[in-house]
């Protein structure tokens, strides 16, 4: 959380005094709890690590509604770190994850959550997805923007940012090993 909002004021510095944009990326990590931005963080650094070098317009909302991410209940449970209390509140902190950063437009609301069963439509275009437990869900471009804010690259263009190397910097090697998320095949 404290390292989110360290990115927002090192991004938001800038020569033109009316840029103001950092200001509504804060009032959003407000309205977040601490399990919306670690599972932020989380969704966002399997994105970048799954996507990067693919020619993605991200100013498309098509665009990234096609790029699903799978992740098993066991490893983004391990990815969460949560204690032995919290993962009793396991099915509760889960609606209150995914339904909070679809409200705050961090994810796309074609998300989806449960039992291998439940899930099998959703991840057919997911190699080893099926037959798994576990959450299914798509980014946004206000989820990207707040990713970059919150890791110091406010400034540079989404647009870009896949081909650009400054993300591996901030992405986490260990964690995204504990998670091994897995992507949809490129749509043709």
């Amino acid at each position: 959380t404290q390292q989110y909002f360290g990115g927002v004021l090192a991004s938001s510095r800038s020569p033109v005094g009316r840029d103001d944009r950092g200001l509504t990326i804060a009032k959003t990590l407000e309205r977040m709890s601490a399990y919306q931005i670690r599972a932020h963080y989380i969704i966002y650094s399997s994105f970048f690590d799954l996507f990067a070098g693919r020619e993605i317009n991200v100013n498309q909302t098509k665009e990234l509604v096609d790029l699903r991410m799978f992740f098993s209940t066991e490893r983004f449970l391990k990815a969460m770190e949560f204690s032995n209390s919290e993962l009793g509140k396991f099915g509760e902190i889960l609606p209150h994850i995914l339904f909070g950063l679809e409200s705050n437009r961090l994810l796309a609301s074609n998300f989806n959550f449960g039992k291998a069963e439940h899930l099998e439509s959703h991840v057919s275009n997911i190699e080893g997805a099926v037959g798994l437990p576990g959450l299914v869900c798509s980014p946004t471009k206000s989820g990207l923007e707040l990713f970059c804010w919150g890791h110091g690259l406010g400034n540079v263009d989404t647009k870009r940012i896949l081909e650009a190397k400054e993300y591996r910097n901030f992405v986490d090697s260990q964690l995204l090993k504990t998670l091994n998320p897995l992507a949809s095949k490129p749509i043709d």
